[in-house]
């Protein structure tokens, strides 16, 4: 986390960061002829008040509020013996590199969050035999393949619901737990209209339909498809036979 973060701060203001004008602009002219502009810069007090931008509440909670300047040492103390040399550039692509190698930020990296709220009653648990289509009414519907679901709780209504190459994620607005995830492969069918997003996971014999209340359906269907496309021309590109997703009513 304090890597990250770290990587963040250099990231944002880079190895030569441009000093505030002072009173005593002599002595600021005097510190950037003496390479001396990073300490001048990177001090304490810098992003103190900002630490819920680089760091994720669960570590907040064992600093915070209490520990606040010890957090923000620990972050300027990562950057300047790990990365204060490096380009601004050269740190988002070692953040970006870091995010993709680790899994438990596999589901989320590159994801879009849309907020929506799921309708109820709309037929859960679908039955076997079900072709992906039913039930969709006026909506402009795209499909691809299931391997298998894995079912979490439902009590929650309101959500966030995130969407990148590898899955589909709910997660609880206010205590950010993950509600529910359905894998690229497990999406048999999927669609939009103009207030709502609907899509239907599973197996041939098992499958789960959810239907999202939000203003942007099209947005989050065309970002499925997107993927769902992408999966499809590296699966050909290996050689691996795959069924394309047939797409309707579009």
């Amino acid at each position: 986390s304090f890597d990250l973060a770290a990587l963040q701060l250099q990231g944002t203001y880079g190895p030569k960061p441009k000093l505030k004008p002072t009173q005593n602009s002599k002595f600021d002219q005097h510190s950037q002829q003496n390479n001396d502009t990073q300490k001048a810069f990177y001090k304490p007090g810098l992003i103190a008040y900002d630490l819920h931008k680089y760091l994720g509440q669960a570590v907040l909670k064992k600093y915070l509020p209490g520990d606040r300047n010890s957090c923000e040492g620990k972050i300027l103390q990562y950057r300047a013996n790990k990365f204060g040399n490096m380009s601004r550039h050269d740190c988002w692509l070692r953040y970006a590199k870091m995010l993709r190698s680790n899994k438990k930020l596999y589901n989320y990296f590159g994801g879009a969050w849309y907020r929506g709220v799921r309708i109820q009653g709309d037929g859960d648990g679908v039955g076997a035999g079900m072709n992906g289509k039913k039930g969709m009414g006026d909506y402009h519907s795209g499909g691809g393949n299931s391997n298998s679901i894995v079912k979490a709780d439902r009590n929650t209504n309101d959500l966030l619901v995130g969407i990148n190459e590898h899955a589909i994620t709910f997660v609880n607005p206010i205590t950010q737990n993950v509600v529910e995830r359905y894998q690229m492969e497990e999406i048999l069918t999927f669609g939009y209209r103009s207030n709502a997003f609907l899509f239907v996971a599973g197996t041939l014999m098992t499958q789960s339909k959810m239907q999202i209340a939000t203003m942007h359906g099209k947005a989050m269907n065309r970002l499925v498809r997107t993927h769902i496309d992408l999966r499809v021309r590296d699966a050909e590109k290996k050689g691996q036979k795959v069924n394309v997703p047939v797409a309707n009513g579009m």
